[in-house]
Formats: structure tokens, C-alpha cells, sequence
């Protein structure tokens, strides 16, 4: 049983007396996971996967804590879109379809916060990729929007205009604690 709000698949707002719908479509909600659910990645969104976890006794093996963790835990596209909102249908007949993407970064900060290290990959979470409009009777999409999130785009630009904050560690390696007295 799922513990909390799936998704609203209707909403019923009255305009001058006329009832209106407004109906959402979504990715396969009835497979989204249960509450609190301990298959996440980096940033806690459901990834479908088991993280690692080292057998009893070898917490003290940080080589291979470091190795097996981090890897555990990155996006697992298959699973992100479950739950997704795909369509919007308007009370007019038309609709709206959504498209998603993965974040995805071209640099990380410092761990000191001081500068950006030149590093690329995907990261948790979804975006909007696209959007297509539909009239009632058509087929194909009367328009679109799509977006790109890219330096320089306008100039034939490719590489990620995304940042990340932090890179998530698990693992502390000769980490020192200062004690203030």
C-alpha cells in the first residue's frame, strides 16, 4: 500500500457555470515505490537498485567501501520516470506531452568552495526535455518547445550548462576531527 499522493488524475474546476476537465496521464504510477523506500540514488530519489552494502565486518575496508558505494548510487534512468506526469489534457480536447531528461553537469565545486573542477556527468533527478501541444483531432503535435540546457547553446554550444553544489562522499579517509574545548 502506498502511503502517499500518486498523482491527481483529474481536476474538476467550474468556469461560468461550465464544468471543466483537466486529465493527467502518468508513466507507470502504479509502479512507483513505497514510502521511504531504501532503493535511492546520490540524492535520495528512487532508483530501483540496492545500494551497497559490505557484509558484516568489513566496514573497516575503506578501499572497497570507496569502490562499491559511489557506484551504487547513481540515477538509474529506467527508474526516474516511473510516476512521471506524461500527458495534460485541457478541457478543450487538447493536450500537452512531456518529455524528461536526466540533469546532467559539465563541473563540480571545490571542495573548499573556491573553484569549479572541469567534471561531466548525470546526476538524480528529471527535467523537462520537451513539450509537444496537440489539438483534439491530431495526430501529430500543432507545436513544441523543447529546452536545452547547454553553455552557449545559441552558438552551437554542447557542453552542460549544470554545476553541482557538492559531489556526495561516503566514504572519509583520513578525515581529521578537531575537538574545541
Amino acid at each position: 500500500m502506498k502511503d502517499f499522493l500518486l498523482g491527481i488524475d483529474k481536476i474538476n474546476p467550474t468556469v461560468s457555470g461550465v464544468e471543466t476537465f483537466y486529465t493527467m496521464t502518468y508513466h507507470m504510477k502504479e509502479k512507483a515505490p513505497e514510502y521511504i523506500s531504501s532503493k535511492i540514488d546520490h540524492f535520495g530519489y528512487y532508483d530501483g537498485t540496492t545500494w551497497y552494502s559490505p557484509d558484516a565486518g568489513n566496514y573497516t575496508n575503506y578501499t572497497l567501501l570507496e569502490q562499491n558505494i559511489y557506484p551504487s548510487r547513481e540515477p538509474n534512468v529506467d527508474s526516474c520516470y516511473l510516476g512521471m506526469m506524461t500527458a495534460l489534457k485541457f478541457p478543450t480536447g487538447g493536450r500537452a506531452e512531456f518529455y524528461y531528461e536526466l540533469h546532467d553537469y559539465s563541473g563540480v565545486l571545490s571542495d573548499n568552495k573556491q573553484s569549479i573542477i572541469s567534471e561531466s556527468g548525470v546526476m538524480s533527478g528529471l527535467r523537462i526535455k520537451e513539450v509537444k501541444y496537440f489539438d483534439p483531432t491530431d495526430a501529430l503535435p500543432k507545436s513544441s518547445k523543447r529546452y536545452f540546457y547547454k553553455k552557449n547553446f545559441g552558438s552551437g554550444g554542447t557542453i552542460s550548462s549544470g554545476c553541482l553544489s557538492m559531489k556526495p562522499d561516503y566514504v572519509f579517509i583520513n578525515w581529521l576531527y578537531v575537538a574545541v574545548v
